[in-house]
C-alpha cells in the first residue's frame, strides 16, 4: 500500500474538512450522521486514502453537497464575478430558513 499523499486526495481530504468547518461538524459529528466509522474518516487523513463512492455519497449527503464537489474548488465548476462569489459565500453562513427566505425576495424580483 502507498502512503504517499496524491494531489486527489489532498484534494478530497481537504474538501471534506472544508465542509465539515462550514457546518461546525466534527469528525464525530460526521461519523454518526453519516453510518461512516470515525475511524475510517481519520485514516483517509493519515493513511492518505480516498474513501469510496459509497462512502463519500453518505458524507455528501450529511454535508450537503454533492459528491462530485469533493474533486474539485468551487472556481472549478463555475468560475464567478467577485461580487457573485461574495453572496455566494455570505449565503453560506444562512440557516436553510434564512436561505428561503432570501430566494423567496430574489424570486419577486422577477415576478
Amino acid at each position: 500500500m502507498n502512503d504517499k499523499e496524491t494531489p486527489l486526495t489532498s484534494l478530497v481530504k481537504s474538501r471534506v474538512t472544508e465542509f465539515m468547518f462550514k457546518r461546525d461538524l466534527s469528525i464525530y459529528d460526521l461519523a454518526e450522521k453519516s453510518g461512516v466509522t470515525a475511524v475510517a474518516i481519520r485514516d483517509w487523513d493519515k493513511k492518505h486514502h480516498v474513501p469510496n463512492i459509497i462512502s463519500l455519497e453518505k458524507i455528501a449527503a450529511v454535508l450537503d453537497v454533492e459528491p462530485f464537489e469533493f474533486f474539485c474548488r468551487d472556481e472549478d465548476i463555475m468560475p464567478l464575478s467577485p461580487e457573485n462569489r461574495e453572496i455566494l459565500e455570505l449565503l453560506e453562513n444562512l440557516t436553510k430558513k434564512q436561505k428561503e427566505a432570501v430566494l423567496q425576495h430574489i424570486k419577486s424580483y422577477f415576478e
